[in-house]
């Protein structure tokens, strides 16, 4: 029994060394042609997103840090502390207004990080500057799920900013921009 003769498979492309197996672009960085248009033309709405999700993030802040002053006055209205509320264990007036200020401090704090985090990377980002920037503020920007206002919006704008930002064509496009390239030039060397 004789096993019938195949043609051999295709050799991958010559790489331009002899080397049928070597890879076909050089190592290093890889040219624009090269990486085609990739995800670079959505990074401008990626940065604008950034700084209206940061703006939203700041306004909740300060909203929360007012929240944080006003909790004193709002509490004398309360019962004193041998009310019904403490004969069943309940938490005194000064114990909720300490942890009222607390979490409303926390909330404010988270919103206040992850929004300056997102308007100065989003502002970096229609430049073409700083990418890790870009990739910490979405990463951090989950810190405004503590406001619960904003928590959807984040977590989208997370997602689909870090599939954008992570893109090989975007990575050099950002690397571009370090090294002094103009926006509009990059926008128009990748067909973005």
């Amino acid at each position: 029994m004789s096993v019938p003769a195949h043609d051999p498979p295709a050799l991958p492309p010559d790489a331009g060394g002899g080397n049928p197996y070597a890879a076909p672009t050089a190592p290093g960085r890889m040219d624009a042609a090269a990486l085609g248009q990739g995800f670079v033309r959505h990074v401008r709405p990626v940065a604008i997103l950034m700084i209206v999700q940061g703006a939203l993030e700041v306004f909740m802040a300060i909203l929360l840090v007012a929240l944080t002053a006003a909790v004193p006055f709002m509490m004398p209205d309360l019962p004193a502390d041998d009310g019904p509320a403490q004969e069943v264990g309940g938490a005194s007036p000064a114990f909720l207004q300490k942890m009222m200020i607390v979490v409303y401090g926390v909330m404010a704090a988270g919103g206040l990080i992850a929004g300056t985090l997102h308007i100065s990377a989003g502002i970096c980002g229609l430049r073409f500057r700083r990418r890790m920037l870009g990739v910490v503020a979405l990463t951090l920007g989950m810190a405004s799920i503590t406001t619960c206002y904003c928590a959807p919006t984040a977590i989208a704008l997370a997602v689909y900013g870090l599939i954008t930002y992570l893109n090989p064509a975007v990575v050099a496009a950002f690397g571009l921009g370090d090294a002094g390239v103009p926006a509009a030039r990059i926008r128009a060397r990748f067909g973005g």
